[in-house]
């Protein structure tokens, strides 16, 4: 179903940009509530201004975040901002200069912001692009982006009305929790974790949410193969997407005529050196065996990127072809983390089963030493 690709590709549907898909989803409303109440445990939420569906994960993953976002400062003041437009009605205009004195103030003894440092502003910066790329503010007259370089910058903005909606509500304070799985388990405080409602949640927003489910994860790759007709028929109608079960792992398959967009591979740069990467681990690295799920040392993960860069850099974009060996394996382990193909945990790199699946090479035609394929 198109209007559910669309919920979960966009934070929010908003009215006054998106009539149509708005109204779409709003007929489907009750079938699509459905389906994000009972198989996700998600709130689908219809208001005059907008739609949005709660994409709550079953657990945090470290590639999870706000897109542009750097740092934890990122996040701190996005919530001083929200402080900030909680006592702003919708069409009430504000200037930059109220907003950073209501962060200085209410920042006090926190993590107080200071508007000399470069680092400080251009992390607002971030936050003020962020929140008004999807719709919480709008710029009325300005550049937020120059109070990057002169922090006496001057921007008008006016108020969408939309940021008390921004947060996920909890039943309880977060002031009552002490960590993430207080978060994770909020809305099932009372009940067991592998029976019933629970399960069924955490099973479907692993799928839908995340790159993929690892047999490791006994409990609910078990209850994947015990129901895998209902749930590859849910996956299909509400996603587009087809169930992939094999021994070691689940996952959703992209169809290639999707509308996602964060999908791998794609036709990015890194994609395609990831796919190079994964035939290499796939085949053996020195004296790395290939296998399912097998770990390795940092520098060791770096000396196969080297060995990566040596075999086929020649074919890569002129971005990657100048990019040092230490910015290239830093940003493969970020990017292959976000899609499952690897974990990183201090020094240690665990190649995970899906990296074996997806392997790319090029053309049998192509000569390396001069970087085109043989006439």
């Amino acid at each position: 179903m198109k209007e559910f690709i669309d919920l979960l590709e966009k934070f929010w549907i908003l009215k006054n940009s998106e009539p149509e898909l708005y109204y779409s989803i709003k007929d489907n409303f009750s079938e699509l509530s459905s389906f994000a109440k009972d198989k996700l445990g998600c709130r689908l939420i219809l208001k005059p201004d907008f739609i949005k569906l709660e994409k709550i994960p079953a657990r945090a993953e470290i590639w999870m975040g706000l897109p542009g976002f750097e740092e934890p400062l990122d996040y701190a003041l996005l919530c001083f901002v929200l402080m900030f437009l909680e006592k702003k009605g919708k069409g009430d205009q504000f200037i930059l200069s109220q907003l950073t004195e209501s962060i200085l103030i209410n920042s006090a003894g926190i993590c107080k912001p200071d508007w000399t440092l470069y680092r400080h502003r251009k992390a607002l910066v971030r936050v003020l692009k962020y929140t008004a790329a999807i719709g919480m503010i709008n710029v009325y007259d300005g550049d937020s982006g120059r109070f990057a370089d002169d922090a006496e910058t001057e921007v008008l903005y006016e108020s969408s009305g939309l940021s008390r909606y921004f947060a996920r509500m909890f039943i309880k304070p977060l002031t009552q929790k002490t960590s993430i799985e207080d978060i994770e388990n909020e809305t099932y405080l009372d009940i067991e974790h592998d029976r019933g409602d629970y399960r069924r949640h955490r099973v479907y927003r692993k799928l839908v949410f995340t790159p993929a489910i690892y047999s490791t994860e006994n409990a609910d790759f078990d209850y994947i193969k015990n129901f895998r007709g209902f749930i590859s028929r849910d996956i299909e109608k509400m996603t587009g997407c087809r169930l992939d079960i094999h021994r070691t792992a689940a996952a959703m398959i992209v169809p290639g005529s999707s509308r996602y967009k964060r999908v791998f591979p794609s036709q990015r740069a890194i994609s395609d050196i990831a796919l190079q990467l994964n035939r290499i681990l796939r085949s053996g690295a020195g004296d790395i065996p290939p296998s399912e799920t097998f770990s390795m040392s940092y520098s060791e993960f770096y000396g196969i990127v080297l060995k990566l860069m040596r075999e086929s850099r020649s074919g890569w974009s002129k971005e990657y072809r100048e990019k040092s060996a230490d910015e290239i394996t830093d940003e493969l382990i970020l990017y292959m983390q976000g899609f499952s193909l690897l974990r990183r945990d201090g020094d240690t790199i665990t190649i995970l089963p899906l990296a074996g699946k997806i392997t790319g090479d090029y053309p049998k035609d192509y000569d390396r030493r001069t970087g085109r394929r043989n006439e």
